[in-house]
């Protein structure tokens, strides 16, 4: 019968405490440095992101609000009779008071043709731009809509 001994387990001397870390003394202070400006890095993106989107999403609402006004105004023109209107007529129009406190220095601009050559003889081209100041105080990109409105027929 063959007799087995067991050695008692015994750790390397690097790895029992107080022996052979010289070498890396201060090396987690290093990688907790290093992963605080990694998370403010990732925390500085996210933040612009963030606000990239909000502008992003104000400017659509701003559109969305224009085309809106601009739709109810041209259904407002499309409606009137045919003799009524006139140029001087929409000079009256103006934008509505929620589209001028919502939209940063808004113009509205009107025209009314008449007898226009791409609708033809008894017709009125309609012309309606809504504008508005970017963050920039510049212009923004108007908004256009274009319709023309036809003379009754007579019986």
């Amino acid at each position: 019968m063959m007799k087995v001994t067991m050695k008692p387990f015994s750790l390397p001397e690097r790895l029992i405490a107080g022996k052979g870390r010289g070498r890396r003394r201060g090396s987690l202070m290093v990688e907790a440095a290093a992963s605080v400006m990694m998370l403010a890095i990732a925390m500085t993106l996210t933040l612009k992101v963030v606000g990239w989107v909000a502008l992003e999403h104000r400017a659509t609402d701003r559109r969305q609000l224009a085309m809106t006004e601009a739709a109810n105004l041209m259904e407002r023109l499309t409606t009137t009779p045919y003799d009524e209107l006139t140029p001087d007529r929409v000079k009256t129009i103006a934008l509505s008071s929620e589209t001028k406190a919502s939209l940063p220095d808004p113009a509205l601009h009107l025209e009314v043709n008449g007898d226009d050559a791409s609708g033809g003889k008894g017709s009125k081209k309609i012309s309606l731009r809504i504008q508005w100041r970017n963050r920039a105080d510049g212009w923004d990109a108007p908004l256009r809509l274009t319709s023309w409105v036809y003379r009754s027929p007579t019986p």
